[in-house]
């Protein structure tokens, strides 16, 4: 079956099927939950197989906009009718707005089951060979009294593979990687992945939105009104994952048109064709000037609105060093630096800084009594039972993939916050001197107590 070639060693033999696949949704010949399993190809090491599986997600999930596109495309074009097609125009424009944060919606939503699906899966292999690992123990502490070797050396001997295993199996086990991934494999079919305005205001309206939610469900509860343009609110509102999500993925498109994403993904390969590449560069220029007009104010205000929330601050903050330095020469600029700078320097006072080295990752160092037992799912439950169990086990991973991510955060924000200071002070710029004394005088703020 076709379900049985997605699994073949052969990439060619996966990459055909994926495409096979694709001819069968276009064709509308697909069931409803047919194909799921090619959401997790994104990930995939050969990056011929996410890029048709790319294809396959956006032709599952977005292909509206490409609809939208041909129909602008075919609009009348008569002279005579000014009006109209001006009138058309913006029509047009509005739907297409409208579409794009249906776009990032979406976009959300697909990384935020992603991430939970593979931990699932990584937290089963894991658990799986540790089993393997301590059954090898057991076996080898019964043969440690007929060949008089010591099963702490064997043990410890097996213990480099098992790091390794830990860290490839840890390599999506947060945003940074999915981000990354989707937005390399995706950035040429969602030209919403290039609209900064829509990306930058989605995230700095979510809190009000979600405020002005909760205030309508409690005046609104007896209201059967239809209102359209709170409908569109409801359905462009973002929850607290998903802005914290909405922050890796403008940080991983930043990295696209600042030829940073390709040393962050595996094995991708260059566009063959001259027009092709010619096409992509003229685009990514295009996207790199626009990010340049609008980042600086965007990016003053999302420090200020999430100061407290590391998750967020995280990802914003790697944005500062990406950001081409002439970005921010210009008297108007001078002060949403000033803001950038104030800002970096209450998070780097407010952050414990870690003095040690804290341990590499592992899911050892948790204490399992303290932890909930995962449910299991039988072939006993019903329908209803197996829901709840299903919904169980992703609550708790969520919880566990927070834990992680909030554990790299302690340990590398401090350090994140100084390459921020060190692109605004050593780099050639108008107000290179303004941030290098501003740095300085942190820094002496911070070591006068040590006098």
């Amino acid at each position: 079956t076709i379900n049985a070639l997605l699994k073949d060693k052969d990439a060619v033999v996966v990459k055909k099927a994926i495409e096979f696949i694709n001819i069968l949704l276009r064709g509308d010949m697909l069931g409803a939950d047919d194909g799921d399993c090619i959401l997790n190809y994104i990930f995939d090491e050969n990056d011929e197989i996410r890029q048709v599986s790319a294809q396959f997600i956006f032709h599952d999930t977005f292909d509206e906009q490409a609809v939208l596109k041909s129909h602008e495309s075919t609009m009348p074009q008569s002279d005579d009718e000014d009006e109209e097609k001006k009138d058309g125009e913006i029509r047009i424009r509005v739907k297409d707005k409208s579409k794009m944060k249906d776009d990032v919606v979406e976009i959300i939503q697909l990384m935020k089951d992603r991430v939970v699906d593979l931990n699932i899966k990584v937290s089963q292999l894991l658990k799986s060979e540790k089993q393997r690992i301590e059954q090898q123990a057991g076996r080898g502490k019964e043969e440690e009294d007929e060949n008089g070797m010591d099963v702490d050396e064997i043990h410890n001997s097996q213990r480099p593979q098992h790091n390794a295993l830990l860290k490839e199996n840890a390599l999506y086990r947060n945003y940074v990687q999915v981000s990354d991934y989707i937005v390399q494999s995706m950035s040429s079919q969602l030209s919403v992945l290039r609209e900064w305005s829509i990306l930058f205001k989605m995230l700095e309206d979510s809190d009000k939105q979600i405020q002005r939610q909760r205030e309508r469900n409690l005046t609104n509860k007896n209201k059967d009104k239809d209102d359209g343009v709170q409908d569109m609110e409801i359905k462009h509102c973002i929850d607290d994952e998903g802005q914290t999500v909405l922050c890796y993925l403008i940080l991983s498109c930043i990295k696209a048109v600042t030829d940073k994403l390709n040393e962050q993904v595996r094995n991708v390969k260059n566009k063959t064709g001259r027009q092709i590449r010619k096409t992509q560069q003229e685009q990514k220029e295009k996207a790199l000037d626009a990010l340049k007009e609008c980042v600086l104010p965007h990016l003053a205000q999302l420090l200020d609105i999430y100061q407290a929330d590391v998750f967020k601050l995280y990802p914003l903050i790697k944005i500062i060093p990406l950001i081409p330095i002439s970005a921010f020469d210009g008297v108007n600029n001078k002060t949403h630096l000033n803001k950038i700078l104030s800002a970096l320097k209450t998070v780097f006072v407010r952050h414990d800084t870690p003095f040690t080295k804290m341990g590499a990752f592992d899911d050892n160092d948790s204490d399992d009594s303290q932890q909930e037992k995962t449910p299991e799912i039988t072939d006993s439950m019903n329908d209803e039972e197996r829901e709840e169990a299903e919904l169980a086990i992703r609550k708790k991973e969520v919880g566990e993939v927070n834990k992680r991510i909030k554990k790299d955060i302690d340990k590398e924000l401090v350090e994140v916050i100084g390459k921020s200071f060190t692109s605004l002070a050593t780099q050639e710029y108008e107000h290179k001197e303004q941030s290098a004394r501003f740095i300085y005088d942190v820094v002496s703020e911070l070591t006068a107590d040590f006098d």
